[in-house]
Parts: structure tokens; sequence; C-alpha cells
């Protein structure tokens, strides 16, 4: 079934800047109030922008998988994504401008908008992005295979290995 009208709330999370990060996204339909999806991972070490945009594409990609068009609207406690999105601040920063250029790639998919919300009304998607941060929840393979094919090989995460002397025998993402 597809809604008639989707709510969706993103929220990205880092821990430091940049820090252990997570993403989340929480859909509704407006006509049942009843969840669509709610989606929570881990991802990596970024920082606070680069956990927005990645929350941002990943609730584009999961409304594009479900075949929804719209109409959508999508609320975000980050007021620099909503007006980068929105035109209304340019991107500077080169690792931003690759994220926002897939964001603009998958919401040309979907007739939707792009709003601010106060923090305190992105509860669910908070809430979804400190729980994938806390509990390691990796991204799909789908949404890695996504942002690893635009953003450069430079710009994905650092792999933190043992401060021994020796080579480690095991590597960790944070």
């Amino acid at each position: 079934m597809i809604p008639h009208t989707l709510n969706v709330f993103i929220d990205g999370a880092s821990r430091g800047n940049p820090g252990p990060a997570g993403l989340g996204a929480f859909a509704y339909t407006t006509d049942t109030n009843e969840p669509v999806f709610a989606i929570g991972y881990s991802f990596y070490r970024y920082t606070n922008n680069v956990a927005e945009y990645a929350a941002l594409v990943l609730a584009l990609h999961e409304i594009i998988q479900r075949g929804i068009k719209g109409p959508v609207h999508i609320h975000a406690d980050s007021l620099l994504v909503v007006k980068q999105m929105n035109r209304e601040f340019r991107v500077k920063d080169p690792l931003l401008q690759y994220w926002y250029q897939l964001a603009n790639k998958l919401k040309a998919q979907v007739h939707c908008t792009i709003t601010h919300v106060r923090r305190e009304y992105n509860t669910h998607a908070d809430a979804l992005a400190n729980r994938g941060l806390d509990e390691k929840i990796m991204p799909s393979p789908e949404f890695e295979a996504l942002w690893r094919s635009v953003i450069p090989r430079s710009y994905w995460p650092q792999i933190r290995t043992s401060s021994k002397t020796t080579p480690p025998t095991q590597t960790s993402l944070f």
C-alpha cells in the first residue's frame, strides 16, 4: 500500500565531532498514523553534519525502495541540512557537497518537501540514531553500496587500528 502522505523524521548523531555516528529515520502515514519504517544504524566515525546528510539519504533511499513517489514531508532538526537542501545556504564543505549531490539525486525521484523541526519534535528519529549507535547496527548492504558509489574513497571512514606496535589482528570501526 502506498500512503496518501508520508511524514518522515530524520536525525544524525555524532559523539564527538568527528566521532562515532548514528543515523535514524522514522516514517508514518498521515491517513492511519501507522509506522511505515523505523531505521537506526551506526555510521562509522563522521561529523554530525555528515550523519545528518546520511540520515536524509537513508530516508530517501528507503522511500524509493518502497516505491513511494509522494507526497512526502521530511522533517529534520538540522537547520543546516534543511537550508542547504532548500537552496537557502550554499554547501561549502567538500565532503558535504558529495552528500548534498546524492541527496538531491534521490530527492528528484520523490515528490517531497524538507522542513526544519525543533529537536523536541524529532524524538523518534533521535532515539533510532542513538540506538543504532549504541547497538552498533551496521547499515544495510544496499545503503552501503549507494553512498560508497558516490562518495570518493578518500572521504570514506578511516578504520582505527590497535595502538600496539605490532600489526593488529583485528580492526574496529569505532
